[in-house]
């Protein structure tokens, strides 16, 4: 099983306790569930928003990650998908019965359990059945993978601590990730106050 603390290495800044503390406060409960860091090519903005989050998953956040690198080919939806699997793990670390809370899980998800048997690098992939049902409609893919990442992101809730993502180079997403994010931030059964997610990214010329 991944381990989220594998995932968090030491990222103390020096000299930009304005920057982190802004970060902070961007990110408390009370406001919009969404936070941009902008600006050019390495100036800091991942390592300004690790610092943070790491400190979040120190004080008990669960805590993913996910990347757009440069020339990103593949699924669209691996970064967002890999944030929330990196979330997971993190939760399951909390638990006495890792493998009794990923049973849970799935009890939890039901029927669309199956949706999930062709994404992510392995932890969601276990939880669909072994013989999942016939896939879904092309047409209707993408709602039943946004209901099922929905209903992850509520069993996260369960644990009483906020959900951090951060998605890294959102700029580079395409139209099928932002979508997703969408239906996921505007979904009214998430809690707004324990689902957030922190993006960094380049301004587009």
């Amino acid at each position: 099983m991944k381990s989220s603390a594998q995932s968090w290495g030491s990222s103390r800044l020096h000299g930009r306790e304005a920057e982190l503390q802004a970060l902070r406060l961007a990110l408390r409960p009370a406001e919009p569930r969404v936070a941009v860091a902008r600006g050019p090519a390495g100036v800091g903005k991942t390592a300004l928003a690790r610092a943070v989050l790491e400190e979040a998953r120190e004080n008990g956040a669960l805590v993913g990650a996910g990347k757009y690198d440069e020339g990103h080919v593949g699924r669209d939806l691996e970064p967002v998908i890999g944030a929330i699997e990196d979330a997971v793990a993190c939760g399951l670390e909390h638990l006495f019965d890792p493998e009794g809370g990923l049973r849970d899980l799935a009890r939890a998800l039901g029927s669309e359990a199956h949706v999930l048997a062709g994404v992510g690098s392995g932890l969601l992939r276990t939880l669909a059945p072994v013989e999942p049902s016939r896939p879904p409609p092309s047409e209707g893919a993408d709602e039943q993978l946004a209901r099922a990442l929905s209903q992850v992101l509520q069993w996260l809730g369960g644990f009483g601590a906020p959900t951090l993502l951060l998605i890294d180079d959102w700029g580079r997403a395409g139209l099928q990730a932002r979508r997703m994010l969408r239906r996921l931030l505007t979904d009214p059964r998430l809690d707004r106050k324990s689902t957030r997610l922190n993006s960094s990214h380049m301004p587009v010329s």
